[in-house]
């Protein structure tokens, strides 16, 4: 619609000069939203002068705020005919066929309308964002540059152009400066203060985001996408009893999504409130049941609850959803849940695949150990087990487990020994 005007008073220059009664009464149809009158009076006109391109130029305008693009593009090509040279037309032309997908040709009558010194400005902000539609940003980054050129306090030039050095640039430190110049010139625009929080999280910099965030509710005291934010960011650096009241804010604020039930719920985790934990937790599964993160720490609540069978049916379930990368936690906690049950048999196999998903871990092959040296009568598997432990455990290894397995594997070489002298 910000085009339709711009065309709109493009035209009413012409007219003013026409002193033609039919076109202005069809103008004044136009700006009254009464379409079907002003259609008529074009057609008139377009019959008594056919070699006068403005009613066509009119009519396509009526066709595109119908929605009726095809019907559009003829009478602007009709109108293109009779005037080649014409900016306003190539621009209109060049609208018409991008609603239509023709993108390629649509540039074309972009680059066009260029030409016309009066319509550089215009053609070339039509032009970025058809670029930037197209994921052409380096392209539309450089006429975003162009435009800031001609109005350089332009929040929205800046930060289109942050966005499209977002895309195209690895050093992020220039579209920050775009975005940072954005929100100078625009600081109510909700789109500046979220790219910029995006902008600052992908770099982990967790004071800036949590700053920009709460900059943004400052001008928008109830979003919750920029409350979100903020509880993200305090979550993010372990100030988990700082992140609950954003979250909550969120909720009360409208947001009932499963990912705030689920960061709230994780949040409530890391606190030791483990009854609010699973009440979340619960929430975020009835809205979203295939999310690997809130069945893991849906199974971790339940198993600090003392919850065995529930827990080992969450983390069974994250197991079956999850990325390998998530995998080793998984199978680690499942393990210990399994031998709380007493289902040595289940928790071995789970440390056997945290070792096949991670064959750096280390600590699977104490617990092993102890497993085979606790409850199996096997001395020689608890042996190995140990050996195996001492031999790959470095010094992030805690002492202790390292004595532990020592003076185990001391008392089954004493017991082996005993039972090989009997024999």
């Amino acid at each position: 619609m910000r085009y339709l005007v711009i065309f709109l008073l493009l035209l009413l220059s012409q007219l003013l000069f026409a002193q033609n009664q039919t076109l202005q009464k069809a103008l004044i149809y136009f700006s009254q939203n009464r379409y079907a009158q002003a259609e008529k009076l074009l057609f008139q006109h377009a019959q008594t002068h056919p070699g006068d391109p403005t009613p066509l130029n009119l009519l396509g305008h009526i066709y595109m705020i119908r929605q009726n693009f095809k019907k559009a593009i003829q009478v602007f090509q009709k109108a293109q005919e009779l005037r080649p040279d014409d900016g306003a037309i190539a621009l209109n032309l060049g609208k018409a066929l991008e609603k239509t997908g023709y993108f390629t040709l649509a540039q074309r009558q972009y680059l066009r309308a260029m030409q016309d010194t009066s319509l550089t400005r215009l053609a070339k902000m039509a032009l970025a964002q058809l670029y930037y539609k197209q994921s052409h940003f380096k392209k539309a980054l450089k006429l975003y540059r162009e435009l800031i050129k001609y109005d350089a306090r332009n929040g929205y030039f800046f930060k289109q152009a942050g966005r499209c050095a977002l895309k195209v640039s690895k050093d992020i430190g220039q579209a920050e400066t775009y975005l940072q110049q954005a929100l100078r010139f625009t600081p109510g625009d909700l789109d500046v203060y979220v790219l910029l929080y995006n902008l600052y999280k992908k770099k982990n910099d967790w004071p800036n985001a949590l700053q920009i965030a709460q900059q943004g509710l400052i001008q928008f005291p109830q979003n919750r996408q920029l409350l979100l934010a903020v509880g993200d960011s305090y979550f993010a650096t372990g100030k988990y009893d700082q992140a609950i009241s954003p979250y909550r804010s969120a909720l009360q604020a409208g947001d009932s999504s499963a990912y705030v039930f689920k960061k709230l719920g994780a949040a409530y985790y890391y606190l030791n409130d483990y009854p609010s934990a699973l009440l979340s937790l619960k929430k975020s599964v009835k809205r979203d049941d295939q999310d690997p993160i809130t069945y893991y720490f849906l199974g971790l609540t339940q198993k600090a609850l003392n919850l065995k069978k529930a827990a080992i049916v969450s983390l069974n379930k994250a197991v079956s959803l999850s990325l390998p990368d998530f995998l080793t936690d998984i199978y680690f906690h499942l393990a210990e849940a399994y031998q709380k049950q007493k289902k040595y048999t289940r928790a071995i196999a789970m440390y056997k695949k945290l070792m096949e998903t991670d064959s750096s871990q280390v600590m699977p092959l104490f617990y092993l150990a102890t497993i085979y040296d606790d409850y199996y009568e096997d001395r020689q598997t608890p042996l190995r087990y140990y050996k195996k432990f001492l031999e790959q455990a470095g010094d992030s290894v805690d002492e202790r487990y390292k004595n532990y397995a020592l003076e185990r594997m001391k008392i089954i070489r004493e017991k082996l020994h005993f039972l090989k002298g009997r024999k």
